[in-house]
């Protein structure tokens, strides 16, 4: 279960395909195995059309600005328990004082990977000392009020995954509903267009809808809408046959909603991180 300790060198004057590769190369092997670029004009076209303005990111001056979506599939899981089990087993465990440690594990990891200036370097054409391209704006899935980030319209508009309205989830076309997303990257280039993909992507999975409607009226009518059991039954509708090999583990699944430092420590201690 040893997570490989990979150096993360300045991504340099790079093109953003190359920023986008180091990133997807550094990322992943802490479990953040979904990176996926787009222009950051989309999603604030996006959530203007909302009629939330306030929700635009800043986008550095460029007309088309490189936006990273990151997140993770069941792979986060072994990476996060291994980071816990050898660096904070005993500080995470405190539950009122690290209510969701998987929240701080995101955090350190992307500030690592990045290697954070998080605000724009005060140097010509956005570059820091490092010659890496600035870090205009970071924003977190659990980000509050004026850090907010509505990413599962990022999601959509960035063409990662469909959103499914019959149950409020991302359905992606490989990993069906299986994916977490908890961040929004935003940096100091501009998109390449040959990395765009097409926004909006269609439902991968239609023939479960009805059943979908189905369990959520029944979980928003008999009580149990606050049961994460229930939940994980909706996902399991969302779940195409092909990306049944995606879903998350049962421990992943188990303590995943709340992923507390005991959990996971005694999750590897009996062999179950994977």
């Amino acid at each position: 279960l040893t997570m490989p300790v990979v150096p993360t060198p300045a991504i340099a004057r790079w093109s953003a395909a190359k920023v986008v590769d180091r990133l997807r190369e550094t990322l992943s092997i802490r479990g953040l195995d979904i990176v996926h670029p787009f222009s950051l004009q989309r999603y604030n076209t996006a959530v203007s059309a909302l009629g939330k303005p306030e929700w635009e990111l800043p986008d550095g001056g460029h007309p088309n600005t490189l936006a990273i979506l990151v997140g993770n599939t069941k792979k986060l899981w072994v990476p996060f328990c291994e980071h816990v089990f050898k660096h904070h087993a005993d500080e995470w465990s405190d539950e009122a004082r690290y209510p969701a440690p998987v929240d701080v594990y995101i955090e350190q990891m992307v500030a690592e990977v990045l290697a954070f200036p998080s605000k724009r370097a005060e140097s010509d054409a956005g570059q820091n000392e490092d010659g890496a391209p600035a870090v205009v704006e970071v924003r977190f899935s659990h980000g509050k009020e004026d850090r907010f980030v509505h990413l599962q319209k990022a999601c959509a508009v960035s063409g990662c995954a469909h959103f499914n309205p019959s149950c409020y989830l991302n359905v992606h076309a490989v990993y069906g509903p299986w994916l977490a997303l908890r961040c929004l990257i935003v940096l100091d280039i501009p998109m390449d267009p040959a990395l765009e993909t097409p926004a909006n992507p269609l439902n991968p999975y239609p023939d479960a809808d009805e059943a979908i409607v189905t369990k959520l009226k029944e979980l928003m009518t008999n009580g149990t809408k606050g049961e994460w059991e229930s939940w994980v039954e909706l996902r399991d509708l969302a779940t195409s046959e092909s990306a049944r090999v995606h879903r998350y583990s049962e421990p992943q699944i188990r303590f995943g909603s709340v992923l507390h430092a005991k959990a996971a420590r005694l999750c590897l201690q009996r062999g179950l991180g994977r």
